[in-house]
């Protein structure tokens, strides 16, 4: 029998060409995919709302009949659709702005459903609903697939596709292939969940008979995919403590002649960390670090340095970076630092020219180049190395795991130096990055000035950009951050695009004003940064592009804009951009909402500018699922958990895989688990 895995999802009734490419959209390819689909969520519709007993302002599902369609013109052409259903005690309206396609899915009669939270305006409402049309047939069948009188699962949609069909997919999957779903854990592994295997978390995935017994399907499963992966990460640093790697030198004279370069003394921080650094090099097995340090503590330095070890042994060193602007002003740190040595370094970035490019590889490939700084473009197969020895990556989160570990099998026995300003507190890198050794700069070097941040109410703008005015009129430069390039009609925010124009032309006719975001062009954006740097910019105004790898010292004030949308780390990150210079820096949040909750949040960013107390507190205040998006981060992403909000999960997973290795390293008593895990390699920066 073929594997769930490699069964086409066409297999299923139902699924002709059309249906499969909807569901492709969806990424789901087989028939395993459609069963191991987690629904967004879960609804009670075994006790839907009386129309005339919903509740104002409270997040319910009512099920009604249509009894009437409209679209409406209103304002700069603006149109409204709503949708009219009744039951036997009143009526309400769903109504959606500047989306009138969507009446052609509605028809009078139909019985519908809808869900979202209940106003008052002109009669019951609902903004924007989740709605489903109601297979009316199906319901009167006894099934899993009835879409009332049960929990019914909710899965993500695209155009074209429905609740009921998918339901119907799952529901025919389970019947036809329920012998294929096979346990993976064994009775001495134990999981939080009631469950104890496969099949009936899947099945109670897609039809629970309680919002409890899905969630306990959805733990059974993610403490699965901890579990298996965690045994990949302690397997892979097993292996890599068994593998071969070139073992350098560096002796108090190589230490001397490198940090006499530097026209600064390093830290105490700087010090331990390229003490860890060196044992590592010093040993003939692979080095895989990672070093973590706020904004502004001298990770850069502590890379340079490394670099240099690794040239004084003869190998090559490189650094990646993730953006042009951040690997040029690594080029010209190195230069600068270097410029009184013999060491030679190339730059290979997208935007050289061919004659430069061929003559960069050309440098790299025979050895000439000691140092090579660039961008992911390091990673392609132009790009050979006479001899790497030591791979820098500076913003690893940037980067994806493949990109990484193509970059390290460039070179035969390559050591990985990893850094990151992503404040992450340590027991949790240890969890997370269970494969690297960490280490931490938790010291800022002497000088370097505290960022003086405030929040500031909507109602004092005028205040703030006089603020701005003063400072600009004394020589300095400002950052202006919004969260969105453009207007969104959906989400009432300042635009980056809009808030340009209008600085430009209202309110700070008489400074120079660019616009920065990301879908510029690398050569745009480049321009514009150097003229930022070369002070004929006044005020950037940006999206978070700016987050990594600009250092302009002149630049010492920034004002956020709703700035309740951003992550504390994320705003931690921003703000990092000032204060390079010998003047006073300002940050200024401006947050759209003002509640408590936010209040109390940003206070956080207005009291401490260490990354790793930020990153604490952001943990308390909205827990570890929401204090950063994993996505931006870098942290592995997973089906049914996630590494943040179920952290306590992840631990719990990487114990009992520990104490399952240490009874039996190689699995020979657990082949599944051995077999299941290997999918997990692609997460593994050191695999």
């Amino acid at each position: 029998m073929t594997s769930i895995t490699k069964l086409p999802i066409n297999q299923l009734n139902g699924v002709g060409p059309k249906k499969l490419a909807k569901l492709q959209a969806l990424q789901i390819h087989t028939v395993a995919d459609i069963l191991n689909l987690k629904p967004n969520r879960y609804e009670n519709r075994s006790q839907l709302t009386h129309i005339a007993d919903a509740p104002i302002g409270k997040l319910i599902s009512v099920k009604g009949i249509v009894k009437s369609i409209r679209v409406i013109k209103g304002r700069n052409w603006k149109k409204r659709l709503e949708i009219t259903i009744e039951d036997t005690t009143s009526s309400i309206k769903g109504v959606w702005f500047n989306q009138p396609y969507l009446k052609e899915q509605f028809k009078r009669g139909q019985t519908i459903i809808f869900s979202g939270k209940i106003s008052n305006y002109k009669g019951l409402q609902i903004s924007s609903p989740d709605f489903e049309i109601i297979d009316t047939e199906a319901d009167n069948m006894p099934n899993r697939y009835a879409s009332t009188g049960r929990v019914v699962a909710i899965y993500p949609l695209c155009q074209g596709l429905n609740q009921n069909f998918l339901r119907k997919l799952a529901d025919q999957a389970l019947t036809k292939f329920s012998t294929s779903i096979k346990t993976i854990l064994t009775q001495d592994i134990h999981t939080p969940s009631s469950i104890n295997n496969r099949l009936t978390a899947i099945e109670n995935l897609h039809f629970p008979k309680t919002i409890d017994e899905a969630e306990n399907a959805r733990l059974y499963l993610a403490f699965e995919e901890f579990f298996l992966f965690q045994i990949a990460i302690l397997t892979q640093k097993q292996k890599n403590k068994k593998q071969n790697s070139n073992a350098f030198i560096c002796n108090q004279k190589i230490d001397a002649r490198i940090k006499r370069l530097f026209t600064f003394s390093f830290t105490d921080a700087q010090n331990r960390v390229i003490e860890e650094i060196k044992q590592d090099m010093l040993k003939p097995k692979p080095m895989i670090r990672l070093v973590q340090g706020d904004v502004g503590s001298g990770k850069t330095a502590v890379a340079i340095y490394t670099m240099l070890v690794a040239v004084a042994n003869k190998s090559q060193a490189c650094i990646m970076a993730p953006t042009e602007i951040l690997a040029k002003q690594h080029e010209q740190t190195i230069k600068t630092l270097l410029k009184h040595s013999s060491v030679k370094t190339v730059l290979i970035v997208g935007s050289l020219t061919t004659k430069e490019k061929t003559k960069a590889l050309q440098q790299i490939a025979s050895g000439e180049a000691n140092i090579i700084i660039g961008t992911h473009a390091l990673v392609q197969e132009k790009v050979t190395f006479d001899n790497l020895g030591l791979a820098v990556i500076d913003e690893q989160h940037k980067f994806g795991v493949l990109q990484r570990n193509t970059l390290v099998t460039k070179g035969k026995h390559t050591k990985l130096l990893l850094m990151s300003a992503t404040p992450i507190p340590r027991s949790m890198a240890l969890t997370i990055y269970g494969d690297l050794d960490i280490s931490i700069i938790d010291q800022l070097p002497p000088g370097r000035k505290n960022i003086i941040t405030k929040q500031i109410p909507k109602q004092s703008r005028h205040k703030a950009y006089q603020f701005i005015r003063t400072k600009l009129q004394e020589g300095q430069q400002a950052y202006c951050v919004y969260p969105l390039v453009e207007e969104s009609e959906k989400l009432d925010l300042k635009s980056a695009t809009e808030m340009a124009n209008l600085f430009a032309t209202e309110i700070f006719p008489e400074f120079t004003i660019a616009l920065l975001h990301g879908k510029l062009d690398g050569a745009t954006k480049n321009r514009i940064m150097q003229s930022f740097n070369d002070g004929k910019i006044q005020i950037l105004v940006s999206t978070v592009v700016i987050e990594v790898g600009v250092n302009v010292p002149n630049a010492n004030i920034m004002l956020i804009e709703e700035a309740q949308r951003f992550g504390l780390a994320q705003i931690h990150q921003l703000r990092g951009r000032i204060g390079r210079g010998s003047q006073e820096a300002h940050c200024l949040l401006m947050a759209g909402e003002t509640s408590q909750s936010t209040r109390k949040r940003l206070a956080v960013l207005t009291s401490t500018n260490d990354g790793f107390k930020i990153s604490e507190a952001d943990l308390q205040i909205r827990g570890p699922g929401e204090f950063m998006g994993t996505k931006q981060h870098g942290i592995p992403t997973f089906n049914y958990g996630d590494v943040l909000s179920d952290f306590t999960l992840m631990s719990d997973a990487r114990l009992q895989a520990q104490i399952l290795l240490s009874a039996d390293a190689e699995l020979i008593n657990y082949k599944k688990i051995k077999i299941a895990s290997q999918k997990y390699q692609d997460l593994i920066i050191g695999a």
